[in-house]
């Protein structure tokens, strides 16, 4: 009897503990959607306590599902997307399938003030709030990729990383190849822009940063954009955009067209004092030359993703382009020995550069369970790319000439599988790899005879796993490793340098800590990764600018290691973030005599012993009624070690400052005003003087925010001029440059809803940029 009341009263003490452990770990799965039938992604889904209190907290999938462990306290959950009706359900009576009604915006005669612009620190990234808030009446995406900390965006709107490094762009959590792929976007659109600076080991070790842009979800199922951009420098450019699709509940089709036509001018004078031979003497060369600059591209893209079933997705994306250079140079030279002038040289160079590109995108996404999915992407891209050359020489009255040319194919493959699973309250692991390929084929002819005949073979294989765990209530971490195993090999077959063969091994560490204390945010993180040469750098070519120059590739470069610890601090409108950075082997230009020509040199990449970067950026943000100023000041601290290139320069840290004025006008016009300044400072081997830049742009919005027109004004006053120095054993140079930046731009846009976006992400674009 006794043995029968101790086997009741443990069942009874099982299940009671068993129902105690489900309470604290209840998990709440489900699907959102509108009231079309469709997935509402990156809706909130919130957990909370009986007095309102903040339990815990996700959000949608791109198919509207979600996973939330609500707690044992959890009395209801909150569900809410911008645009639509916020859902309130008892924790015990959430639908499985939750269905948000359009709220209604249109208000008569009421008039809504937009917020103003917040910064968060979610993890070890830097969020930028867009939508509701008065960066929502920019026109151009690259106005608002400017107010992001740590981040510098060029006159083209190309987005860049202060310091250096790759930085990979998405859309809505998918890689996108360029930053033409993201200049259609209407702002209006964008939720949120963020940076994170340690993205950690799901990327590829030589990514530094990633740009990643959530924007709201479509609406409607046909959609239509066009952009015309005309300005004009020296000469007059376009840059034209033509984009559509179509969407259903289970299917989205996308299309796009582009062309560019991109060109500037370029004033450079260079001073080099030669001091080969002993005893020691010395010759100096005065350059003066004058570079026009053309660039034409076109570009298309096609893409469809299909979803089968509830948990079943797949996709496909082209793209293609051509592109056509062409670079005409005037190059005067002057050599002269203790004083006295001793030669002239002219030297006039016309090259074209026809090329163009194919990349086939295919992706695939399955759900397990709500907890646990899986995705598989792949890539194959294809460069093609002609190179010529013609220069006329004429020294002391001798005309004479020299004829490159060079042709180079790549051909690039790769998959990259990744495992997802979330378990627990708020752990998820991520478990993956990636295998590729780059084979590429040169040749190189000199005056009709070849001179270069190669093969490239680079092959990589990584696996990589990353957890991310909730430390406390205000806190989370995440730790990730990566491994790497590359084989870069170049085989001669015209004589040259011969052939290279060589295996890398790499072990990588990321690790990151993230959280509150009172109203400041702060990260702490760690991570090493790898910067592999690009293809043209390993290429064993070299192209002829006069006699007296020479640039050269280098196959002997090896990949350089980078290991950075960092720190973010956010307090209101205060941003903070410092970071040191020791970087083995690293790759920088470098200049040596030219041994079969003592009075000309050579330029070229050359692998540094060591290099050490310290970082610090600071940003304040402050918004009134109808003006905001974002001021960011940037220090960075360059200490290479050039000894073995007998490297004797001052060393000097930078100093970079940007504010940006912003005033929103009545009648929805817009004006900015954006200052630059760059401090003289050590960046590498060079000393570079200051530089100053002043940029104007007025925009203003027709038809309900459908029609945007906007004047640009890039260096108004002209001042975009640079200097630069080096001092290396053999050799001193002096260096003035003038590109002709100024430019006025008339942008107009005319956008009809909203596309659906692909859903795919490539795994090859790091691997892409090393090609273009």
């Amino acid at each position: 009897m006794n043995h029968r009341v101790y086997r009741v009263f443990c069942l009874i003490f099982f299940g009671l503990l068993c129902q105690s452990v489900f309470a604290q770990n209840a998990l709440l799965t489900g699907t959102v959607e509108d009231e079309d039938g469709s997935p509402v992604a990156f809706a909130n889904v919130v957990a909370l306590a009986g007095d309102s209190t903040f339990l815990a907290g996700t959000t949608t999938g791109d198919t509207g599902k979600y996973s939330l462990e609500t707690g044992a306290r959890a009395a209801f959950v909150r569900i809410s997307y911008v645009g639509l009706e916020t859902a309130i359900y008892p924790v015990e009576a959430v639908p499985r399938k939750v269905v948000l009604k359009n709220a209604g915006t249109e208000l008569e005669g009421v008039s809504v003030e937009a917020a103003r612009p917040t910064l968060a620190l979610k993890g070890s990234a830097i969020e930028l709030s867009v939508e509701g808030t008065t960066l929502s009446n920019r026109t151009d995406i690259s106005d608002v990729l400017k107010q992001i900390p740590g981040l510098t965006v060029s006159s083209e709107g190309t987005p860049s990383l202060f310091g250096g490094g790759t930085l990979l762009i998405e859309v809505d959590g998918r890689e996108v190849q360029s930053s033409r792929e993201i200049a259609g976007i209407d702002v209006k659109d964008i939720q949120s822009v963020s940076l994170d600076r340690t993205p950690g080991s799901r990327y590829r070790s030589s990514v530094r940063g990633v740009l990643r842009i959530k924007t709201a979800r479509w609406k409607k199922r046909t959609s239509f954009l066009a952009s015309s951009k005309l300005s004009q420098n020296h000469r007059f450019y376009t840059d034209e955009l033509l984009q559509g699709g179509y969407s259903t509940n289970r299917a989205s089709y996308f299309g796009s067209f582009g062309y560019s036509d991109y060109r500037y001018l370029k004033d450079q004078s260079i001073t080099t004092t030669l001091r080969p031979g002993e005893p020691p003497r010395s010759s100096e060369l005065a350059t003066v030359m004058t570079e026009e600059f053309a660039m034409r591209r076109l570009n298309w893209q096609a893409s469809a993703d299909f979803t089968p079933s509830e948990r079943f997705r797949i996709g496909l994306k082209y793209l293609g382009g051509t592109s056509s250079l062409s670079d005409y140079i005037n190059d005067d030279t002057r050599r002269s020995e203790a004083g006295k002038p001793v030669g002239v040289l002219h030297t006039d160079s016309r090259m074209t550069q026809p090329g163009d590109y194919h990349h086939l995108n295919i992706y695939s996404g399955y759900d397990f369970s709500d907890a646990l999915s899986l995705t598989v992407n792949g890539d194959l891209f294809l460069d093609n790319t002609s190179r010529r050359q013609i220069s006329d020489v004429t020294e002391d009255g001798a005309l004479s000439s020299v004829d490159l040319k060079s042709d180079n194919r790549y051909t690039l493959w790769q998959i990259k599988p990744v495992l997802s699973w979330g378990f627990a309250q708020g752990f998820r692991l991520e478990v993956g790899g990636e295998a590729g390929d780059i084979r590429g084929h040169g040749v190189q002819e000199r005056d009709g005879a070849t001179v270069t005949d190669y093969l490239n073979d680079e092959a990589l294989y990584a696996g990589f796993a990353s957890l991310a765990f909730p430390i406390g209530d205000k806190w989370t971490g995440s730790a990730g490793v990566r491994y790497e195993y590359a084989h870069s090999g170049l085989y001669n077959t015209a004589g040259g340098q011969g052939d290279i063969d060589r295996r890398y091994s790499n072990l990588f560490f990321s690790g990151k800590v993230s959280g509150k204390l009172g109203e400041t945010a702060h990260t702490l993180s760690f991570d090493s990764y790898i910067e592999r040469p690009s293809m043209s750098q390993l290429s064993n070519f070299s192209y002829f600018s006069s006699r007296y120059l020479i640039q050269e590739s280098n196959p002997r470069l090896v990949p350089e290691k980078d290991y950075n610890l960092g720190y973010t601090f956010l307090w209101k409108i205060l941003y903070f973030n410092l970071s040191y950075t020791y970087i083995q082997d690293r790759i920088h230009m470098s200049f040596k005599v030219n041994p079969d020509f003592p009075d000309g040199y050579i330029l070229s990449n050359d692998n540094y012993d060591n290099s050490r970067k310290v970082q610090a950026v600071l940003n304040v943000r402050k918004t009134w009624d109808w003006y905001t100023l974002n001021a960011t000041g940037a220090l960075m601290y360059d200490l290479i070690d050039g000894s073995k290139f007998g490297l004797d320069i001052k060393r000097r840290p930078n100093l970079n400052f940007y504010l940006t004025q912003t005033a929103n006008l009545p009648r929805k016009w817009t004006l900015s005003v954006d200052y630059t300044y760059v401090s003289p400072g050590m960046w590498g081997i060079f000393m570079n003087g200051p530089q100053h830049q002043v940029d104007v742009n007025l925009n203003k919005t027709l038809l309900d925010g459908r029609l945007s027109i906007g004047l640009d004004g890039r260096d108004i006053f002209r001042t975009s001029v640079t200097t630069s120095s080096t001092a290396l054993k053999d050799l001193q140079m002096k260096a003035s440059n003038y590109q002709d930046v100024r430019t006025v731009s008339l942008k107009v846009t005319y956008r009809f809803n909203k596309s659906k976006e692909y859903r795919g992400g490539g795994s090859a674009d790091s691997a892409i940029g090393r090609i273009k």
